[in-house]
């Protein structure tokens, strides 16, 4: 599957960042997310097929003046739950922690909006 899009400029620049998602089936089920700058490239890998419900992912950005490269891998453990339980322990200790829905964490009316998304996507609205 591809899909391909301009986006909408962000404010001040009268460029349009061009997303572009290639998802293919087959083995190894693994995930690797490019994301280029004009000042740098994001890279996201995972061994399962979604960020979510993988293994342990490793995110690293590589300067593209200097080349240097910094790499992070995120703690994705609470409390010893695998990781599809971490979403949702995640969640509980953003809303104990006083954060606020929408803002620092999807709400229901985020869920819809996605939903609506997906369904515009499956009517080739998009």
């Amino acid at each position: 599957m591809v899909v391909q899009a301009r986006l909408t400029p962000p404010p001040g620049s009268d460029t349009s960042p061009v997303f572009c998602y290639h998802l293919r089936a087959g083995a190894p089920s693994s995930l690797t997310w490019r994301i280029y700058g004009t000042r740098a490239e994001a890279t996201l890998t995972n061994a399962g097929g979604t960020p979510h419900y993988g293994r342990p992912t490793a995110i690293s950005i590589r300067d593209g003046v200097s080349g240097e490269e910094d790499k992070a891998e995120p703690d994705i453990t609470l409390d010893g739950l695998g990781v599809p339980a971490n979403n949702v322990g995640r969640l509980y200790e953003a809303y104990a922690a006083g954060a606020t829905p929408g803002v620092d964490y999807a709400d229901f009316e985020t869920a819809v909006k996605r939903h609506e998304l997906i369904d515009a996507m499956y009517d080739g609205g998009m």
